[in-house]
């Protein structure tokens, strides 16, 4: 088996590459008598012409310049010298690669750039080694790290004091003073308005669900009458009671107070009841003894402003609320008041369930609304809670 003849446009290649850029050529002559010198090869001038059209063929940029001595030079390079000098840079001024790594990647790197541009690459960074005992280390920490998010699996830090001598105190670091969460209901209603738009301009997913729960701020004797004549279907109250369940208030009716009837021996009720709603708010209600929907009517209050547990009663007895008119193409309901207390991405909800119902007035409402009150929204859809 010809070995030789298999491993020689190989050989070919690699002198090319090595000893040849866009300004060094080398000829047939010089070809052959690096093969010889270099591999043991024998070779003939037109064989040296045949594996250059062979390499060609196969992708690779060699450049021919016709004469009585052919001239060849290897033009292609993955990395041009500024992406290289770039790379140099970023390695050589790294304070997590121990000297040693720095001066073998820049050596790679360096070669990459061809054999004749070893001089123009040559960098004069000075930098200062780090006063750590286990370099290596920090690189493999770095690998680590990378490699989890990339599997989006969680880490654990754990963080130590070290004392002049580098002994380290095995008991974990805890810092001094106290990290605190601010909860919406203890800003300012400026303060809440400026998060909202920052985060969404940059598309942010929120971090903390409540952080985007709206502030609902309430008088109590604008709550007594505020739900007076609003009707839920049984669907809608279920929504309700669901919602508030996931955040944490319990929606109940109180037992209805029924009598007996001796004579029939049966008890009957009446279809009037109250709703309680965790321990901030009683609602009274009548049902409808055909459609089975019930209708609020004077309310009770148990708490105080900025309760947690009233903020979330308020928010989603107002979402359903809003939601029954824009049912039904009740804009008028829709004021600016009530409005008010949304997120762009919560109008956007509601605007959507307009179009959906083919409410054409509050859809009309809506959109007049959006558009005078958040102009330079986008759909944001990450901000909107569970609806």
């Amino acid at each position: 088996m010809d070995i030789d003849g298999k491993l020689r446009p190989l050989y070919l290649l690699r002198i090319l590459r090595e000893q040849t850029d866009e300004n060094h050529k080398l000829s047939t002559a010089q070809l052959c008598k690096l093969l010889k010198d270099e591999y043991g090869i024998d070779t003939f001038r037109t064989t040296i012409k045949t594996d250059i059209e062979v390499l060609q063929q196969a992708g690779y940029s060699i450049e021919v310049t016709r004469s009585s001595q052919n001239l060849y030079n290897y033009t292609e390079r993955e990395f041009d010298t500024q992406e290289i000098t770039a790379m140099l840079d970023a390695v050589l001024c790294s304070k997590i690669i121990t000297h040693g790594s720095r001066e073998q990647i820049a050596g790679k790197l360096t070669r990459l750039a061809g054999p004749f541009r070893t001089q123009e690459l040559k960098r004069n960074w000075i930098n200062r080694e780090l006063d750590v005992q286990d370099k290596e280390q920090i690189a493999v920490i770095v690998d680590t790290i990378n490699e989890a998010i990339n599997k989006r699996r969680k880490i654990r830090f754990r963080k130590f004091e070290y004392n002049v001598k580098k002994e380290r105190n095995n008991n974990p670091y805890v810092p001094l003073g106290k990290i605190r969460v601010a909860h919406v209901l203890e800003m300012e209603p400026a303060d809440i308005t400026s998060w909202q738009q920052w985060l969404t301009s940059r598309g942010s997913v929120q971090l903390f669900e409540q952080v985007w729960e709206p502030v609902i701020r309430w008088d109590k004797n604008d709550i007594v009458d505020h739900y007076s004549g609003v009707t839920f279907t049984n669907e809608e109250r279920n929504a309700v009671k669901k919602a508030l369940k996931q955040r944490g208030v319990d929606m109940r009716a109180e037992e209805m107070r029924g009598e007996y009837n001796h004579r029939a021996g049966v008890w009957s009720y009446g279809n009037e009841g109250t709703m309680l709603f965790g321990n901030c708010l009683r609602m009274k209600y009548t049902v409808d003894e055909n459609t089975k929907a019930i209708t609020f009517g004077k309310a009770s209050l148990y708490a105080k402003p900025g309760n947690r547990e009233m903020n979330a009663t308020l928010l989603e007895m107002d979402k359903a609320a809003l939601s029954s008119h824009i049912t039904r193409d009740n804009d008028v309901a829709l004021t600016d008041q009530a409005l008010s207390v949304f997120s762009a991405a919560q109008i956007s909800s509601l605007l959507n369930l307009a179009i959906e119902n083919e409410a054409t007035h509050c859809t009309a409402r809506l959109l007049d609304y959006k558009n005078s009150h958040f102009p330079e929204f986008a759909e944001v859809n990450e901000f909107s809670l569970d609806w």
